[in-house]
C-alpha cells in the first residue's frame, strides 16, 4: 500500500518556491529600474555638460568659476575676449586680471565666500576696447554637503542699455526745455489705463494738471464756458480721424483770461480703437493780444473814417443850409477818387520797384563782372611780374657778386618799374576788395615804435633822394597796439611816399603819440612835410579815387590818386581816421588816428632770408604750381633756406607726390591746369596726408576761404620773399627736422620777391 502523503512538506515547499519566485521577480525589477536610472543619470549628466559648454561659449554672458583662493577654474570664451586674453586664465589668480573696480570686487568675493549672493545692477568697467557698463553678480558655489567651495561670477554688458537710457534722458530734457521755452505742454490721454501723462509743466499753461475723469466728462474748471462744447466736439472729431487745432480761452485762478492753442492726434490700438490722444497745448496769449490790438486799430480806423464823413457832411450842410440837401454820394465819390489815386500810386510804386530791382540786378551783375575781370587781370599781370621781379633779384645778386655796377643800375631800374606796376595793381585790387566788403582784418599785438621805425627805414632812401631830411619823434610811452600792423604799415608808407614825392630839399617829420581816455587808448602817427602844400579846394577832393590835387600836379609828380583813398578806407576798417591840414607853399600834415586795441588775427611775420639760410635742415617741401617761372623762383628761395624742394605741375601729380613723399610742407597754387587748387586742398585735408600743413601761394586772394578750407596760411603772389621764408619756416613740420632749428634772424628791411 502507498505511503501517506507528507502534506506539510509539500505546503512548505510550495510556499518556499513561491517566495523564491517573488524575490527573483523583485530583484529583476530592481535591476531593471537601477539600469534605467543609470541610463537617465548619464543622459542628464551629458545634457548638463552640453548646457555648460553652450553657456561658456556664449557671447552674451561673461562667466568665471573660482575656488576659495580666487583661482580660475573655468572661464567663458566671451569673458576672455572682453578682457583681451587669447590664452586661458585657468589656475591664475582672478584678482590680477579682473577689470572690475578692486574695492567692489574684494568686497563681493569676501561676502560670497560667506554664502551671500552679491549683485551690482550697473557699474562702469574699463576694458581694452574702452569704457563699458556691466551688470554683474557673484554666487556661492557649494559642494554636495552644502559647503561653499568657490565663487561663481556672471556679468553682462549693458553699455547699449545705459547709452539708450542716457540718450532717452537727454531727449526728454531737450523736449522739456523746448516746451518750457515755448510755454507749452504735451499731455497723453490713455484710454486703456484711464490716466493722463504730462510732459512739461501744466501750471503756466492751465494753472495745474487735470485728471482723466475731468477730461472725459468735460468738467475741467479752467475752460471758459463758451469754449467747453467746441472743445468736446474737437476731441470727438480727432478720435474719428480728423486733424487741425483749436484755440480756446483759459480762466486763471485770479480771474485772468489767457489763450491756448491745442493740437491733437489719435493713436489706434491693435483692435482699431482709439488707444491714446496726444495733445500739444501752447500759450498764444501774446499773439491773441496782438490780433485784438490789430482788430481794435481797424475799428478805430473805421470810426475815424465815419467821423471824417460826418464832418464832411456837416460842412455840406453848413453850405447848403438844408440837411436834406447833404450829398452823401459826393462824399463816396471823393472817397473812391482817393482810393483810385492810392491804387494808381501803388501801380507806379510797383513799377518803380521793378525798375529798381532790375537796376540792382544789373549793378550786381556788373560788380560780378568787375570782380571776375580784376581776378583774371590779377592773374595775368602778377604772373609775369612775379617772374620779372624774381629773376631781376637773382640777376642783381649775381651782378653784385661780380662787381658789375653798370648792370646793377640797369637791373634796379627794371626792379623799380616792376614794383611800381605791382604796387599799382595791388592798389586797384585793394580798392576793389574794400568796395566789395572783402577786405580782411588780421590783428595782432605789435610795437608802435617798431612799426614807425621800420616804415621810416623803408622810405628813407626815397626821402633822401630828393634832398630831404627825415626826423623821428616817438613818445617813450607809445607802447604797443593790437591792430592790423600790415595795413597800418601800408597806410604809413603811403603817407611817407607822398611826403617824399611832393617835397624837395625840405624836412619831413614823423611823430607817434599815445592818448589815454575814458573810451580807451588811441594812437596818433603824423607825417609833416614842408612841401608844396594844398588849397582847401584841393584837400576837399583829395580822397576821391583816381583824382589828384590838380592836373599839373598829376603830370609833374605822377601817380594814380589811389594811395590816399585806400589809406582812408583802410583806416576806417581799423576803426580810425585820416586827418589832413595843409596850406599852399607851407607843406601838409597827415595824421593817422586809430584805437590802440582791435581784436583780430596775427599779422604776417617776416624774416631775413639771407640770415635764415640753412634753416630748412633738408626738410622736404612739395611745390604744386603750373607756372614754370613761379616754380623756379620759389624752389630757388626755399633751396637757399636749406629745404629739399620737389615740384608738381598738376593737382593729380601733386596729390600722388604728397602721399609718396610725406613732405614737411606743401605750397599750393589755386589755378592748376587739371583741377582747382581748392579741390586739391580738400583731398589733402581729408586724406592720409591731412597732417601735412598746406600754404596757399596764389594770385587768388580769398584768404578767408583758404583758412576755412584747412590751409595753414595764405600768401598772395608775388609774395614778399622774407614773408614766404617766415611762413615756410614756421609751418614746416618740426617732426621732420633732424636737429633743432635756430631762431631765424628778424630783419626790419624786407626784400621783395
Amino acid at each position: 500500500m502507498a505511503a501517506r502523503p507528507d502534506w506539510d512538506s509539500a505546503i512548505i515547499a510550495a510556499i518556499g518556491g513561491g517566495a523564491l519566485m517573488i524575490y527573483v521577480s523583485h530583484a529583476r525589477a530592481s535591476a531593471i529600474e537601477a539600469e534605467r536610472a543609470l541610463r537617465h543619470g548619464s543622459t542628464t549628466d551629458a545634457l548638463e555638460r552640453t548646457l555648460a559648454r553652450l553657456v561658456l561659449s556664449s557671447d552674451q554672458l561673461d562667466l568665471v568659476l573660482l575656488d576659495r583662493e580666487g583661482r580660475v577654474l573655468s572661464v567663458s570664451k566671451s569673458a576672455l575676449e572682453k578682457m583681451g586674453y587669447d590664452d586661458g586664465l585657468v589656475g591664475k589668480a582672478f584678482a590680477d586680471y579682473v577689470p572690475l573696480p578692486p574695492d567692489a570686487w574684494r568686497d563681493a568675493f569676501a561676502r560670497t565666500l560667506q554664502g551671500e549672493h552679491v549683485r551690482h545692477a550697473e557699474q562702469e568697467v574699463q576694458l581694452p576696447s574702452g569704457r563699458h557698463y556691466y551688470a554683474w553678480e557673484t554666487r556661492p558655489w557649494r559642494d554636495d554637503d552644502g559647503e561653499v567651495c568657490g565663487v561663481f561670477v556672471a556679468g553682462r554688458d549693458i553699455t547699449s542699455l545705459v547709452e539708450a537710457r542716457t540718450a532717452a534722458a537727454a531727449n526728454q530734457d531737450r523736449l522739456l526745455m523746448a516746451l518750457e521755452t515755448g510755454n507749452a505742454a504735451v499731455w497723453e490721454v490713455d484710454y486703456k489705463l484711464r490716466v493722463i501723462n504730462w510732459h512739461g509743466d501744466a501750471n503756466p499753461l492751465f494753472g495745474g494738471a487735470f485728471t482723466f475723469d475731468q477730461f472725459d466728462k468735460n468738467t475741467t474748471q479752467f475752460i471758459h464756458e463758451d469754449d467747453r462744447e467746441p472743445l468736446a466736439r474737437y476731441f470727438v472729431a480727432i478720435a474719428e480721424g480728423a486733424g487741425g487745432s483749436i484755440e480756446h480761452r483759459v480762466i486763471r485762478a485770479d480771474g485772468e483770461v489767457t489763450w491756448a492753442e491745442s493740437t491733437a492726434r489719435r493713436v489706434l490700438g491693435r483692435s482699431g480703437g482709439v488707444r491714446k490722444l496726444i495733445v500739444l497745448s501752447k500759450d498764444i496769449t501774446e499773439r491773441k493780444r496782438q490780433e485784438f490790438a490789430f482788430i481794435g486799430a481797424m475799428h478805430r480806423a473805421e470810426e475815424a473814417l465815419k467821423a471824417k464823413r460826418a464832418l464832411f457832411g456837416e460842412a455840406a450842410f453848413a453850405e447848403a443850409l438844408d440837411e436834406a440837401q447833404v450829398n452823401v454820394g459826393e462824399m463816396h465819390e471823393r472817397l473812391e477818387a482817393l482810393i483810385a489815386e492810392m491804387d494808381a500810386r501803388d501801380v507806379v510804386l510797383a513799377e518803380t520797384l521793378v525798375e529798381l530791382r532790375a537796376a540792382r540786378e544789373a549793378a550786381d551783375s556788373a560788380n560780378v563782372s568787375k570782380s571776375q575781370f580784376l581776378t583774371s587781370m590779377s592773374h595775368e599781370l602778377r604772373t609775369p611780374l612775379n617772374a620779372i621781379i624774381g629773376y631781376s633779384e637773382i640777376l642783381r645778386e649775381e651782378a653784385e657778386a661780380d662787381g658789375r655796377d653798370t648792370d646793377i643800375a640797369d637791373i634796379d631800374r627794371v626792379l623799380t618799374a616792376a614794383r611800381q606796376l605791382l604796387h599799382l595793381i595791388n592798389e586797384i585790387l585793394d580798392l576793389s576788395k574794400i568796395e566789395a566788403g572783402r577786405m580782411d582784418i588780421a590783428a595782432a599785438e605789435f610795437g608802435i615804435a617798431s612799426l614807425v621805425k621800420e616804415a621810416a627805414a623803408t622810405v628813407r632812401p626815397a626821402i633822401e633822394k630828393n634832398g630831404n631830411v627825415l626826423s623821428l619823434d616817438v613818445a617813450p610811452d607809445v607802447g604797443s597796439g593790437v591792430s592790423d600792423a600790415f595795413k597800418l604799415n601800408q597806410c604809413l608808407l603811403n603817407l611817407l611816399s607822398n611826403a617824399a614825392k611832393f617835397t624837395r630839399n625840405g624836412e619831413i617829420a614823423l611823430r607817434a603819440r599815445r592818448e589815454t581816455g575814458a573810451a580807451g587808448d588811441w594812437i596818433e602817427i603824423s607825417v609833416q612835410d614842408s612841401g608844396i602844400g594844398m588849397t582847401e579846394e584841393q584837400v576837399a577832393k583829395l580822397f576821391n579815387a583816381f583824382v589828384q590835387a590838380d592836373v599839373m600836379t598829376a603830370r609833374r609828380y605822377g601817380g594814380t590818386g589811389l594811395g590816399l583813398v585806400i589809406t582812408r578806407r583802410m583806416m576806417q576798417l581799423l576803426g580810425g581816421e585820416v586827418v589832413v591840414s595843409s596850406a599852399p607853399g607851407k607843406g601838409s600834415v597827415f595824421t593817422l588816428r586809430f584805437p590802440a586795441v582791435l581784436a583780430g588775427q596775427s599779422a604776417p611775420a617776416r624774416v631775413d632770408a639771407h640770415a635764415a639760410e640753412g634753416q630748412g635742415r633738408a626738410r622736404v617741401v612739395l611745390l604744386i604750381d603750373d607756372e614754370e617761372s613761379a616754380r623756379d623762383l620759389t624752389a630757388r628761395a626755399l633751396s637757399r633756406l636749406g629745404f629739399s624742394v620737389h615740384t608738381a605741375i598738376t593737382g593729380e601729380e601733386g596729390i600722388a607726390l604728397a602721399r609718396a613723399l610725406r613732405p614737411s610742407l606743401i605750397l599750393l597754387d589755386i589755378n592748376l591746369p587739371d583741377v582747382s587748387g581748392w579741390d586739391v586742398l580738400t583731398v589733402l585735408s581729408t586724406g592720409d596726408a591731412g597732417d601735412i600743413p598746406v600754404i596757399i601761394h596764389s594770385v587768388d586772394d580769398d584768404r578767408q576761404r583758404a583758412l576755412a578750407s584747412g590751409a595753414a596760411e595764405h600768401l598772395v603772389k608775388p609774395a614778399d620773399r622774407d614773408v614766404l621764408a617766415a611762413a615756410v619756416l614756421r609751418f614746416a613740420l618740426a617732426s621732420k627736422i633732424p636737429e633743432p632749428v635756430a631762431q631765424p634772424a628778424i630783419s626790419p628791411h624786407a626784400k621783395s620777391a
